[in-house]
């Protein structure tokens, strides 16, 4: 049944560990044979998931690469629980001076390792919303920024254009003048802004008011 995919390995589980632990539980209160048989007989129908459909409901909650790991810690955690119960519940029964509180209490922790497979589930898909909600809030911060830096880069970029766009006044004379040498163009004193020899008296040189670019 647990090949099947109409079946969900880990609800027949739990049904089937919660069946067990309940025929456990009821040990105690049969006390012919046939009564007897019958829930042993059930306890070993029930058991049965605990063999078949472990190795499946592990690679469904961990990868397959780590099955063997995980499988080898299984089987070490149940063969403590195999070694330890015995005389747990001898104890018991020589503190009570009866088996029913030994098979209560077996009979509830086997129905607790059931439910477990029921919660597990729902842990996980709890833990995806979460993981989804703080993706989409760190994507929602994340265009906030982007948005920012776009207004910041856009306000630069037209602050650039306006510094671009205003004219430029350049001194000729500092511009004519090289290295404090006196460079005369055309007849003109490019230092002095006068022409030499008494020459272009009058001519405003263009570079006394500069120029604009």
């Amino acid at each position: 049944m647990g090949d099947r995919k109409s079946v969900n390995a880990n609800y027949t589980y739990a049904i089937c560990m919660a069946l067990c632990g309940l025929v456990t539980a009821l040990v105690p209160l049969f006390k012919d044979y046939t009564s007897l048989s019958v829930l042993a007989g059930g306890f070993g129908l029930f058991i049965a998931a605990n063999y078949s459909l472990t190795s499946i409901i592990l690679v469904e909650l961990i990868t397959l690469e780590r099955f063997t790991n995980a499988y080898g810690l299984l089987l070490l955690v149940q063969g403590v629980a195999n070694l330890v119960g015995p005389p747990l519940a001898g104890w018991i029964s020589d503190l009570t001076e009866s088996y029913d509180l030994a098979f209560y209490l077996a009979g509830f922790f086997i129905v607790i390792s059931g439910a477990l497979l029921l919660v597990l589930p729902t842990i996980s898909k709890v833990r995806k919303i979460l993981d989804k909600r703080r993706r989409s809030s760190a994507l929602a911060n994340g265009g906030d920024t982007l948005k920012l830096n776009k207004k910041n880069s856009s306000a630069s970029y037209q602050h650039n254009n306006n510094v671009a766009n205003k004219p430029v006044v350049l001194d000729l004379k500092t511009t004519y003048v090289s290295n404090g040498k006196r460079i005369v163009t055309s007849g003109v004193d490019a230092k002095n802004g006068t022409a030499p020899n008494g020459g272009l008296n009058g001519y405003k040189l263009p570079m006394d008011e500069g120029a604009t670019v």
